[in-house]
């Protein structure tokens, strides 16, 4: 991810929650990624907040990475999530579909798992942003965990 770039810029306020800027990130146009061919890997970062059952608040941060197939229209991927405050939360994978060039929504292979909105970004898709919802822990059990964040990540060499 490039310092300073749209997609990049996320700003803490108030009690550890987090805000990312979105007025100015380009989404690519679905034409530009339709006739694309091969694969390509992006690695990012995450920003989350969390809020149990019981009552605790979390300030979360991790890793993401998606593997995109552009020939074959699917991409998958993973999130690393980690409390700064608290416990880890593992990783939570994903699979879809591509269709003329737009990632699919994508549910998480957990139970009971959420999913993940991810977009391309930048004139020739070189970053992928995306929002997740997820809920770690059964639901509405004692210590379960509803997490709401974003991830950006940029296409590596």
């Amino acid at each position: 991810m490039r310092e300073g770039s749209p997609m990049a810029r996320a700003a803490s306020t108030g009690r550890g929650a987090r805000r990312v800027r979105r007025d100015r990130a380009l989404e690519t146009p679905r034409n530009l990624l339709s006739a694309r061919t091969g694969t390509g890997r992006y690695d990012g970062i995450v920003y989350a907040n969390g809020a149990s059952s019981d009552g605790h608040f979390y300030d979360i941060g991790g890793t993401s990475r998606f593997d995109v197939d552009f020939s074959n229209h699917r991409y998958s991927g993973s999130l690393l999530l980690s409390a700064s405050n608290g416990p880890s939360f593992g990783t939570w994978t994903f699979n879809s579909t591509m269709v003329a060039g737009l990632m699919l929504e994508a549910n998480f292979t957990q139970d009971p798992g959420g999913s993940i909105q991810p977009r391309f970004y930048g004139p020739d898709g070189q970053e992928i942003g995306a929002t997740f919802r997820l809920t770690s822990g059964a639901l509405g059990a004692a210590g379960a965990v509803s997490i709401s964040g974003v991830t950006v990540a940029k296409r590596g060499p």
